[in-house]
């Protein structure tokens, strides 16, 4: 069995080594974002939803999962491409 020694480098040396402890590693870049490699897709998606059209559509009409255009609306919304959620009025 292989063993690594990174944890026994942090151990003895109490320098963190690992990419990801320093912050350097922030995960995979994003496809469908106003910057990304799809961001046609985005785009087409961001509209469709701005006019309201419902999620299973968008999926049939652009060949997009259901599940990533959750995720699209999701990120649209936090960076603002959507405008802010609506909240519901209690009366």
């Amino acid at each position: 069995m292989i063993y690594s020694l990174y944890p026994l480098l942090k151990v003895v040396s109490g320098i963190s080594l690992h990419p990801k402890e320093r912050g350097e590693y922030k995960g995979r870049r994003r496809q469908y974002s106003p910057h990304g490699s799809k961001r046609y897709l985005y785009k087409r998606v961001v509209q469709m939803l701005r006019d309201g059209t419902n999620i299973a559509q968008i999926a049939r009409s652009t060949g997009v999962q259901r599940r990533q255009i959750y995720r699209i609306k999701e990120y649209a919304l936090k960076v603002g491409d959507l405008g802010t959620p609506k909240r519901e009025v209690n009366s």
